[in-house]
């Protein structure tokens, strides 16, 4: 039996879309980057403590993902950064909206 943290599958395989609001005391979604090869859509409001999100320079590269961040974000490293800020990033109402990972 695997304990928590420690196995070898990862979770949010089919994770289309997530909406995270009105949570103040999360921290975390996940302690490593996922792939998160169908995500679509992801929204954080009102997440204050969450700081970190569980990507990597890798994660959701082959579809196209709308986000909608009401908090300050850290990324896993450099190349993540790069990855993720290489696409477009408007304001709506005091709103960041990222479209990441386009397909041709």
């Amino acid at each position: 039996m695997a304990q928590l943290g420690h196995t070898s599958e990862q979770p949010f395989q089919n994770l289309r879309r997530l909406s995270l609001c009105d949570l103040p005391e999360l921290e975390s979604i996940y302690w490593t980057p996922l792939p998160l090869p169908v995500l679509e859509y992801l929204k954080i409001s009102y997440c204050p403590k969450l700081r970190k999100l569980p990507f990597n320079s890798e994660s959701a590269i082959e579809n196209q993902v709308e986000m909608k961040l009401e908090e300050a974000v850290e990324w896993e490293d450099e190349a993540t950064k790069q990855r993720f800020s290489n696409f477009s990033n408007r304001s709506l109402s005091g709103n960041a909206w990222l479209g990441m990972g386009a397909k041709a």
